[in-house]
């Protein structure tokens, strides 16, 4: 039975590998499509651990290079307060850089 369960886990670590290894590769070549594919992985966690700092780094960097799923994917984690919004100013207050 052990060595079943173990097998079966080997399985799942190589199927995980050859279904996953394109999307990493397209990350890596800087493919904004990939990008926001893995950042949807880390958001929902298929086949990754759920993180949602990778996943905001990965929508960023597809939405960087005008991805509009990229922008999508960033509102909605803005909308749904997955992420925090580094500055709280008020719609009216003037922008201290102008």
């Amino acid at each position: 039975m052990r060595v079943a369960r173990i097998l079966y886990r080997m399985f799942l670590f190589l199927l995980n590998v050859l279904v996953h290894r394109p999307v990493f590769v397209s990350v890596l070549q800087g493919n904004p499509i990939g990008q926001s594919g893995l950042g949807l992985m880390y958001m929902y966690g298929k086949g990754v651990t759920q993180d949602y700092t990778k996943a905001f780094k990965y929508f960023s960097m597809a939405a960087d290079q005008g991805w509009v799923d990229g922008q999508l994917q960033l509102g909605i984690m803005y909308y749904s307060e997955w992420i925090q919004c580094s500055h709280t100013r008020q719609r009216n207050e003037p922008d201290e850089t102008s």
